[in-house]
């Protein structure tokens, strides 16, 4: 299997990645090396954890749909697109 971050040049588009601490999916420390790459490569990337959710799990207070993070991730793109 070939690693995605093998294939991370300066010209990639910026980045954005949220991912949640509690995820039992995706392990948390794959995104930060994902962002770590991305940086050592000049490539912007926005990376916003949240320690209080999981992969597809809804956070503590029922919020699937967090409102902050729509917001963020709309920022991101009105910025970039």
């Amino acid at each position: 299997m070939t690693n995605p971050i093998a294939f991370i040049t300066p010209e990639d588009p910026p980045f954005l990645v949220m991912h949640g601490e509690q995820d039992k999916i995706v392990p948390f420390n794959q995104s930060e090396i994902l962002v770590e790459a991305l940086e050592a490569e000049g490539v912007p990337v926005e990376f916003y954890p949240d320690p209080d959710r999981g992969h597809t799990k809804e956070s503590p207070d029922g919020d699937f749909f967090d409102p902050q993070l729509l917001d963020q991730a709309i920022d991101f793109f009105d910025r970039h697109l």
